[in-house]
């Protein structure tokens, strides 16, 4: 009842950079909006990052943390320059993965202090459109 997965019917919450897509998945799945608080954090901007996680931290929900899902990547295979975070960083090595090392370092010893089976679990599901296997 108490988890963070959203597309489950369960309560939870969940940070994106696109709440409106976040809440046309859920009407779409058939999630009713009161079951997932949906709250923007913005992985371009670790400002943002560390603001999500004060207020994420200072939650109810918090106290409910048991598992923690960092899904969000960027990918521009046509890109010929980098683009940049607002932090100066490559915008891909920022929001694919020091955004996600904040929320792990920040989230993990209040994911250690809840009761049951607890997770961290980080995917990048673009490895299986530009991987190549033999």
């Amino acid at each position: 009842e108490d988890s963070v997965t959203p597309l489950r019917s369960t309560r939870g919450r969940t940070g994106l950079e696109l709440p409106e897509k976040m809440r046309a998945a859920m009407a779409e799945k058939g999630i009713p909006a009161d079951r997932v608080e949906v709250v923007e954090c913005d992985l371009n901007d670790l400002s943002n990052v560390r603001a999500f996680l004060k207020d994420f931290k200072a939650s109810p929900e918090n106290k409910k943390l048991r598992t923690l899902v960092c899904n969000a990547a960027v990918y521009y295979p046509n890109a010929t320059k980098p683009t940049f975070s607002k932090d100066g960083y490559e915008e891909c090595v920022q929001v694919n993965h020091l955004a996600h090392v904040l929320m792990a370092e920040d989230l993990l010893p209040e994911l250690e202090k809840s009761d049951g089976l607890k997770r961290c679990v980080s995917l990048c599901w673009l490895v299986r459109f530009s991987s190549r296997t033999r």
